[in-house]
């Protein structure tokens, strides 16, 4: 690919488009590949938009999509008139942009489906083309996003195949892995870990038998490690899910690609979390609050909020109101989205008490819909909340509950009773989710009126 990317700069440098467009129409698909995606895309930005073709267009606005530059992607899409637009491949590359890019765009969760069907569905009986898989892998990740997951799983199988057949090799190993974490949403985490080894067995042969020493493909395959990793967590095999997910944060920081973030930090954290490794969670939550200071990601942010919260919870120590403020703010923003990641900080703030998301009615509603869409990891926490909704009011809670109607305080009551500010606040907030109330004057009526006997009150 040396020479064709050489040839490329030359057309840029000497503002050649007529050879622009002709390479870009023959080169395509060789494009979507990390190494070369560093190397292209600041090229193509170099290039006016209106000089170019629409299929160049289109190619450069995925490659924008890709590497995450929206600002490039919305100057493309402002001056592509789709209506204009005869080839079906440049038609369903338009649609599939509009069906993942629809935030952008405004458009409603129907419409994206809808031009992500199209994208597909207009390219007929073409299905070995670049066009059917990207479309397939865009339906993959819409139905994803929606929760269906067995329907993600087979557009994403789809993709996969077609990718490979047409040598794509990044692009194959991507859709193969948002295959295994759907099947890791439904709970199927012995399938996840062994399709993700023998893929990685299937590299590293490939890898025995080239030549190439320096071949990308072993950093490529390293994905497989995600996945491996995420479902390790929840079979609570923790020291060799850190193994995995270590090898994948190696690989993500070569590959630079920035939308591969979130997930791979939520889940090392959760696992040292789990570990109790305390200091270890702090060390690396300063490290990356540094290392992405710069993006001011707000999921990534809340990210890093919400572990903080919890290791000063765990540690019987007061949250930072502004932290938790912020953390809970954009979880209230989420309530319409079954994102399995803010589900569970929700849940789980709401199990240790450090705030009150759902009401007992809501909490019923959650199970439901997890069940529904059989989302195993979320099933299982969700449970573990409606269990505790349903237990019985406990002599401790009672006991904090009579200090804080004779007025005291929370740091008062700790102690009175020997016991932390922070468990208090624990104590107390698991009380009002059981009573499904919001402060301590609402339980004290709540517990009145339920006839039980409050000491001095």
């Amino acid at each position: 690919m040396t020479m064709e990317l050489n040839a490329i700069k030359n057309h840029v440098l000497n503002h050649e488009y007529d050879k622009i467009n002709e390479w870009l129409s023959i080169n395509y698909t060789r494009l979507f590949n990390p190494v070369v995606l560093k190397e292209i895309h600041p090229l193509l930005c170099d290039c006016e938009n209106l000089r170019l073709n629409n299929f160049s267009r289109l190619i450069k606005a995925w490659i924008a999509f890709t590497y995450g530059d929206n600002i490039e992607l919305n100057k493309i899409l402002i001056i592509i008139d789709r209506q204009s637009l005869i080839d079906k491949k440049e038609i369903s590359l338009m649609d599939s942009l509009y069906a993942l890019c629809g935030d952008l765009l405004s458009l409603s969760n129907i419409d994206k489906i809808t031009y992500g069907h199209n994208a597909l569905n207009i390219l007929g009986d073409d299905q070995e083309s670049l066009f059917f898989a990207n479309a397939n892998l865009t339906l993959g990740q819409l139905y994803s996003a929606k929760n269906s997951l067995h329907d993600a799983v087979d557009f994403f199988h789809k993709a996969q195949m077609t990718f490979s057949r047409l040598d794509c090799e990044f692009l194959a190993i991507l859709a193969d892995v948002n295959r295994m974490l759907n099947l890791f949403k439904l709970g199927q985490y012995n399938d996840v870990i062994d399709n993700a080894n023998r893929a990685l067995h299937r590299f590293a042969s490939f890898r025995q038998s080239d030549d190439d020493s320096n071949s990308k493909t072993d950093h490529l395959s390293f994905i497989y490690h995600l996945p491996i990793g995420m479902a390790l967590v929840e079979m609570g095999k923790l020291d060799a899910s850190l193994h995995h997910l270590n090898k994948f944060k190696a690989t993500l920081d070569q590959l630079e690609f920035f939308h591969m973030h979130g997930l791979i930090e939520w889940t090392y954290l959760k696992a040292l979390f789990l570990k109790k490794s305390y200091p270890i969670l702090e060390t690396e939550l300063t490290r990356l609050r540094k290392k992405f200071g710069a993006m001011n990601s707000i999921f990534l942010n809340a990210i890093f909020d919400y572990y903080e919260l919890l290791v000063l919870f765990e540690n019987s120590m007061d949250s930072n109101p502004v932290t938790l403020e912020k953390t809970v703010l954009l979880l209230e923003n989420q309530a319409d989205q079954m994102n399995f990641i803010t589900v569970e900080m929700k849940v789980e703030l709401q199990l240790r008490g450090i705030y009150i998301f759902f009401s007992k009615s809501e909490i019923n509603q959650l199970y439901e819909s997890v069940r529904k869409m059989n989302i195993i990891p979320l099933i299982t926490i969700v449970t573990r909340l409606l269990n505790q909704t349903e237990m019985d009011i406990t002599h401790r809670e009672i006991e904090i509950l009579e200090l804080a109607a004779k007025g005291l305080s929370n740091e008062a009551i700790g102690k009175e009773l020997f016991i932390a500010t922070g468990t208090v606040k624990w104590h107390l907030n698991n009380l009002y989710s059981k009573l499904n109330v919001k402060n301590r004057v609402q339980a004290i009526e709540k517990v009145k009126s339920l006839n039980i006997k409050l000491n001095n009150f």
